[in-house]
């Protein structure tokens, strides 16, 4: 693996407790310690809120919070895939992914308003800003995905999913590290 060009993908399967265990493990047998880029699937934003009541984003959370003691350079937000969306519908048969630039950008104004809100992308790097402190915090972007040249799903829909879920993030603002 080169952790200067390679992105680690933790694709729609991947659970969000998961990469809690996964991205706070510390000490010196840590899983991959020099991480630099990470793309996240939909449903690890979609899931925090929907999936684990009384947890909340909270698993999300916590591994986003660990990737400051790591030299995280980008963080990709992927709407558009779907797991076992395949053709012959052998998902986890040998196949390449692609994660290709997003086929447009947006901006986000809330329903009944006229002026634009900061994005999930914004609000993102904000949020990363006021935890890592003087650290350099990584580029927060889309990512469009391709499993074997094909499209799984609109990217519009999927990003426009997270966007509602997430809104201007404000229930962020009021989690500290435990």
């Amino acid at each position: 693996m080169d952790f200067e060009k390679d992105v680690i993908y933790f694709g729609p399967e991947f659970k969000a407790r998961h990469l809690q265990q996964f991205l706070t493990a510390t000490g010196p047998g840590r899983e991959l310690a020099e991480l630099q880029h990470l793309a996240f699937d939909r449903k690890l934003w979609v899931s925090g809120a929907i999936q684990y009541a009384g947890h909340g984003f909270e698993y999300l959370h916590q591994a986003l919070y660990s990737l400051s003691q790591r030299p995280v350079k980008t963080i990709y937000i992927v709407p558009d895939d779907e797991w076992k969306n395949l053709e012959d519908r052998y998902y986890y048969r040998k196949h390449t992914i692609s994660l290709l630039t997003p086929p447009f950008t947006y901006e986000f104004r809330p329903e009944g308003q006229k002026e634009r809100a900061k994005t999930v992308q914004e609000n993102l790097r904000d949020w990363m800003v006021r935890f890592w402190g003087g650290s350099v915090v990584p580029d927060v972007r889309f990512g469009s995905v391709r499993r074997d040249g094909r499209r799984m799903r609109m990217f519009k829909e999927g990003a426009w999913e997270i966007q509602k879920l997430l809104g201007d993030m404000s229930a962020w603002a009021t989690w500290v590290p435990s």
